[in-house]
């Protein structure tokens, strides 16, 4: 920036220098014909060197300018010739000059005169053929560009440090004048833009500098523009893409500056930018590390969690498999390895809930009483006090109240236990739109903010990018799946979490939601029914035989007629064949996937065999489309895997809709 300025200077008084000699050969040009008198008067009063000559150069007449400049006074420049007051060399060019003067009238030339004691200095000659008394004489009109050549040979050099600093830095510049047209460009700028300085000088700045949003593909906005405007420092979008000549495309970072002279004057615009990919590449391999390391630790919580319920499982089954126990006996150890089943599948829920959110029933729901509700229980028998300030008009957000209610509970319950000597919890609230890119990647829209901030230790450095892994944790007896499964539920919520913290400050986790504009309690999801019980003929269709065996055998034992096949193929052949005997089955409980296809892919064509059927979809937790969208599918109810007979009866019976 300061090279830019200081090179600009030195071009305005080389040109101010320039101007200021044409003017005295205009001057010149018309003292020709004039008067003894009035050439005297001209003479003295001129600012520069004259010179009267002869044609052979001796010097007949000369003004004190002369001799200031010369260092000779003028009775000794009198007794002199031109030849005296030039080095040797420039003595040989007089024929030609000579010549050139009594053709042309006159000559303009760059050269070197000698002072008094033979040091050199530059100098702009004219002259101009006259005759005085009859006779051709010759007035030299003589200006020491001394100053002048310093400046254009500092302004050389500048431009050679310039050039050496410009080629030395690892960044792309681009300077352009107030109109956006480039004046400048480094070798950096040359390869990362694929344009030549030569090619792009004078070419406007887009042409060459080509950047889109790496989000949109659409053109960024003209950063010579947005500088001009603000007058000031404008750092670019993130997430920029530079596009090449060639079509290479390049993540950038880049800023851009105004280049003002001494008083403030905008020349134009200096852009610096950066190619990013490296660093991209680094922070890409970085995540991969900490993705593997997150997956050590996931699959190592795992095994021991699940190590520790099948132990309780077979050791719980050996038990009771011993011949001289009674029922009764028998009957408490598989009870203890049901409760250790049923904790295996807890387990698997958190896990779910964690790698896609679990399922969501969002409704428009008042934030203040959520919050209140979930803090209130969670700092229950602790010295921590909760305090939080609802604007009058607290906006209502979409979310599931029992998951909201999760992710609040797990914070403030975190806080709680950070705080065990007491402490403050405080919740805040702010609202938010989003029309385009922001931080948190969202969709355009209308948000709430809400920010749960406590004043206990804080976070340490080295944890903090880790809170939301899966079974991470720095407690002692946590399973590391609060914070994971709360991060999860707000990304299926079409929401955000982040974390920011400061050790000794305490932690501030902040979330955002999506606003609802519909009073609390309108359902934005699945609908809720009763269900009518069904009849007794029951088709069962798992492609797995240990899942056909036990749900056939609770069927039966429920009271039921089932019917287990394993492919959607044979299911639809049985329904058939019941429907052609007017016999078609009361239920149908079928497997949402199965091989290549499954409950959900015959659903259709079942439906119009038996339209009256009672149909129920059985999936995994994982199957979020079938697990809370299933009548969007055809389906009366969702049974989730694994399922006890109890819960099978529910199902069946009506009695209770599994809509989670």
């Amino acid at each position: 920036m300061g090279g830019l300025l200081e090179l600009r200077e030195m071009q305005l008084e080389v040109e101010r220098l320039k101007a200021e000699n044409r003017r005295l050969r205009d001057e010149l040009s018309q003292w020709s014909g004039g008067r003894d008198e009035t050439l005297r008067l001209v003479l003295d009063a001129a600012p520069f060197a004259v010179f009267v000559e002869k044609l052979d150069g001796s010097i007949v007449d000369c003004n004190s300018a002369a001799c200031s400049m010369t260092g000779y006074t003028r009775k000794e420049l009198l007794t002199m010739g031109a030849r005296d007051l030039v080095p040797p060399a420039v003595a040989e060019t007089f024929p030609d000059l000579i010549e050139e003067e009594m053709t042309t009238g006159g000559f303009f030339v760059e050269s070197v005169n000698l002072r008094n004691g033979g040091e050199p200095f530059p100098v702009e000659a004219a002259s101009k053929v006259i005759h005085l008394q009859g006779e051709p004489h010759i007035i030299v009109v003589i200006h020491d560009i001394t100053r002048r050549k310093l400046s254009e040979d500092a302004l050389v050099a500048e431009k050679k440090r310039l050039a050496v600093t410009l080629a030395s830095i690892g960044d792309g510049v681009i300077a352009t004048d107030t109109s956006g047209r480039i004046v400048l460009m480094n070798k950096v700028a040359e390869e990362l833009c694929g344009w030549s300085y030569q090619e792009a000088l004078g070419r406007p700045l887009p042409e060459v500098f080509q950047i889109v949003s790496e989000y949109t593909g659409r053109p960024a906005a003209n950063p010579v523009e947005k500088v001009l405007k603000s007058g000031q420092v404008v750092g670019m979008a993130n997430h920029t893409i530079l596009i090449s000549r060639q079509g290479r495309r390049l993540p950038i970072a880049d800023s851009g500056a105004p280049i003002n002279d001494r008083d403030g004057v905008t020349l134009g615009v200096v852009l610096v930018f950066r190619d990013q990919s490296q660093e991209r590449n680094v922070e890409l391999e970085l995540r991969r590390a900490q993705r593997m390391e997150s997956v050590g630790t996931l699959a190592g919580g795992m095994a021991h969690d699940f190590n520790n319920v099948l132990t309780a499982v077979m050791g719980n089954i050996s038990m009771a498999l011993r011949p001289e126990l009674p029922r009764t006996r028998i009957e408490e150890y598989l009870a203890k390895a049901e409760r250790a089943c049923m904790r295996a599948r807890e387990l698997t829920q958190s896990l779910l809930t964690f790698a896609r959110g679990g399922t969501m029933k969002r409704r428009s729901i008042s934030l203040k009483e959520a919050v209140e509700e979930a803090a209130s229980m969670a700092i229950t028998g602790s010295k921590v006090a909760f305090e939080a300030v609802w604007p009058e008009d607290a906006a209502n957000v979409l979310a599931d109240p029992l998951h909201l209610s999760q992710v609040i509970n797990n914070l403030v319950l975190n806080a709680v236990q950070a705080m065990p000597g007491g402490g403050t919890v405080t919740a805040e609230t702010a609202l938010l739109t989003f029309s385009g890119e922001n931080q948190w990647s969202l969709p355009a829209g209308d948000y709430v903010q809400l920010t749960i901030s406590d004043d206990g230790p804080g976070i340490p450095a080295d944890v903090l990018p880790r809170v939301f892994d899966p079974y991470f944790s720095t407690k002692e007896k946590g399973t590391g799946l609060g914070l994971a499964s709360s991060y999860s539920i707000m990304r299926a919520h079409h929401g955000a979490i982040s974390v920011a913290s400061t050790p000794g400050s305490g932690a501030r986790f902040t979330l955002v939601l999506p606003r609802s504009d519909s009073e609390v309690g309108v359902i934005l999801d699945e609908e809720s029914g009763e269900l009518e019980v069904p009849g007794r003929a029951v088709l069962l269709l798992d492609g797995d035989p240990m899942v056909r065996s036990i749900a056939a055998e609770m069927l039966d034992e429920l009271g039921y007629s089932a019917t287990a096949v394993s492919t959607p193929e044979a299911a639809l052949a049985r329904c058939r064949e019941a429907s052609l005997a007017g016999e078609p089955f009361d239920a149908v409980i079928l497997a949402g996937e199965v091989g290549d296809g499954g409950g959900k892919l015959i659903i259709g064509e079942l439906l119009t065999l038996m339209p009256e059927v009672f149909s129920v979809v059985t999936c995994n937790y994982a199957l979020d489309p079938l697990q809370s969208s299933f009548r969007d599918y055809g389906f009366r109810s969702v049974l989730t895997k694994p399922f006890r007979m109890a819960e099978l009866r529910q199902i069946l019976s009506g009695m209770d809709l599994r809509v989670v």
